[in-house]
């Protein structure tokens, strides 16, 4: 990804979301969940590895794994069944051509038949938690940690993604930590992309932004332009108590693909699912820093890649 690209554009009219909260379980039924995901994962991961798992390293560890992953989601108490409508931004001009992005080569992903089953448990215990049953699908890799680092205005830096998995049906997730000069800039990912220089090809931008006190950025870019009617905003500040937009902090974001529908949360927090109008098969994933002036620094940990049937 070595040619020179369009800007990424951040302009358009905020789609604001409503948020409905759910109470929390009793102690009795968040211990018989916990100990049934708990239960539920060991199952799955002796059957992903052929191999049984002794009590120490099994049971307790994935009981572990689905507590925190169960307080997550409680601690929150936000649900949301959101399909937010498209922000059409009407005669916005082209941005300037930029100067060639920053790519980052990052160590090859892990291999997942190397994964420790305390890690896979751990990875199986979130799925849960966002209702999709491990059993469904395999593990098609683990990032290691990255910076990514985008300075100069509305310029990028992307990491060489997940190797050369192209992907369709997927859950991608990330830890990310960040530092910007000014609000419209952050963190995300990069998806279904159509090459691995993202020069004429086509994706969709999912970002993190600071501005607002947090915003998250759904956009589709045809062959190096973005679609200025297939762009959304969704409000992290209103949705997720726990998310935090000054410098320096960490948030993790999850998005679930399935098909067109794109489902995205943030610290275990609902934010809403997309329905973009325009329709990408499968293609390539990555993480990436987006800037608009200044400079941006994201470091992302924690980071996989979960493929679904």
């Amino acid at each position: 990804m070595k040619s020179p690209v369009r800007a990424l554009l951040f302009c358009g009219v905020l789609a604001w979301l409503t948020a409905c909260t759910i109470g929390s379980d009793s102690a009795a039924n968040r211990e018989a969940t916990v100990e049934a995901l708990g239960r539920a994962v060991v199952q799955t991961a002796t059957a992903t590895t052929g191999e049984e798992l002794s009590p120490e390293d099994g049971l307790a560890t994935a009981e572990a794994a689905a507590t925190e992953a169960v307080a997550t989601i409680e601690s929150h108490g936000t649900e949301v069944a959101a399909t937010v409508t498209a922000a059409v931004a009407n005669g916005a001009p082209s941005p300037p051509a930029p100067t060639s992005p920053i790519i980052t080569t990052t160590s090859p992903p892990t291999n997942p038949l190397a994964t420790p089953d305390a890690e896979l448990a751990g990875i199986q215990a979130e799925l849960a938690a966002y209702g999709i049953d491990p059993a469904g699908g395999t593990l098609g890799a683990i990032h290691p940690p990255v910076t990514l680092q985008a300075e100069g205005f509305q310029q990028f830096d992307a990491s060489d993604g997940f190797a050369t998995l192209s992907v369709e049906n997927f859950v991608l997730a990330a830890d990310m930590t960040w530092n910007t000069t000014y609000g419209d800039a952050g963190c995300g990912f990069i998806l279904r992309s159509t090459s691995a220089d993202p020069a004429g090809s086509s994706q969709y931008l999912v970002a993190a932004i600071r501005r607002d006190e947090g915003r998250v950025i759904f956009q589709t870019r045809l062959e190096g332009e973005p679609l200025l009617s297939d762009r959304f905003e969704l409000m992290p500040n209103l949705l997720d108590p726990s998310f935090q937009w000054q410098n320096n902090q960490t948030n993790r974001m999850v998005i679930v693909a399935r098909g067109n529908e794109f489902t995205i949360y943030t610290n275990g927090a609902l934010l809403g699912t997309i329905t973009p109008q325009s329709r990408l098969g499968p293609g390539l994933a990555a993480f990436v820093a987006v800037n608009d002036s200044g400079n941006t620094n994201c470091y992302f940990d924690n980071g996989w890649l979960w493929l679904l049937p």
